[in-house]
């Protein structure tokens, strides 16, 4: 009787339960391909991918996919697509390139003036998205012709540098730039541990927010450990940069844009067809 329990209890069990390991997979294949990669050009490369200077290096060198990614979430999150975003991108730049080096204007007009564009061109895709109701697969490939034509014409073919440090800082300085943080012995790791401390808290609140409401919400237990695993690789993180020249700048702003995005997305909801 007690092995026929045991037998029954186990096939009611998440941890052998098919849809379970199903959703499992499918949720965080992605991830495990991603550690089993880095793990195995650790190994090709005799511990040069994941040093300290290198990963430092990757992130800033990748920083712009990074932004672009977050930025295309709430599109493909809402069952739309940008082609355009590569080519939009690379406009905005050739138009600060121009500003900045051919004509010596200053780094917050330029911005000022990139940004605003950026905005103009979202604004007139979504005008013929929203309301003439054509569908963002042809607005945004028309999009990326055009804007990869004008990023042609305002260049000329030719690369302009260089750019002044001051236009450069966030993309390729370090927290320790800063004089405030730089006088704080540990501010990389004083960071670290707030942004630990946040993600804990998180965590915890939406697991309450999630039993308040009767949303299922795991054990206590599971939720415990994901907690430890989210504090431990944030304070290693953190470590792991201050063996370099500490925390770069663009990861404060990166995570700073996961913080606003993740606010926006998990507090809307699509409206209408």
């Amino acid at each position: 009787m007690e092995q026929q329990m045991t037998a029954d209890s186990l096939k009611g069990s998440p941890l052998l339960n098919k849809a379970s390991v199903a959703g499992f997979v499918q949720k965080y294949a992605m991830f495990v391909a991603l550690i089993f990669i880095a793990i195995l050009f650790q190994f090709l490369t005799d511990g040069v991918l994941l040093a300290p200077m290198n990963v430092s290096k990757l992130i800033m060198q990748n920083s712009y996919i990074l932004i672009l990614a977050i930025g295309m979430l709430p599109c493909i999150l809402t069952g739309d697509i940008d082609l355009s975003v590569g080519s939009v991108l690379a406009v905005v730049g050739a138009i600060s390139a121009t500003m900045i080096v051919s004509y010596g204007m200053s780094v917050p007009l330029t911005v000022a003036v990139c940004l605003a564009f950026g905005l103009l061109v979202g604004a007139w895709q979504g005008f013929w998205i929203a309301f003439v109701r054509v569908p963002s697969f042809i607005v945004t490939l028309a999009g990326m012709l055009i804007f990869r034509g004008m990023t042609m014409v305002i260049l000329d073919g030719n690369t302009l540098s260089p750019f002044p440090d001051s236009y450069q800082f966030i993309a390729q300085k370090f927290l320790v730039d800063i004089p405030l943080f730089a006088a704080i012995p540990g501010s990389t790791m004083i960071v670290g541990a707030l942004v630990a401390a946040l993600g804990a808290y998180m965590f915890i609140h939406n697991y309450r927010q999630k039993v308040k409401y009767g949303l299922p919400a795991g054990t206590k237990t599971m939720l415990m450990v994901r907690v430890a695993i989210v504090v431990a690789v944030t304070l290693f993180a953190a470590y792991w940069f201050t063996q370099f020249k500490g925390l770069p700048l663009i990861l404060i702003l990166l995570a700073a844009l996961i913080a606003i995005y993740s606010f926006i997305t998990k507090r809307s909801a699509r409206t209408g067809a």
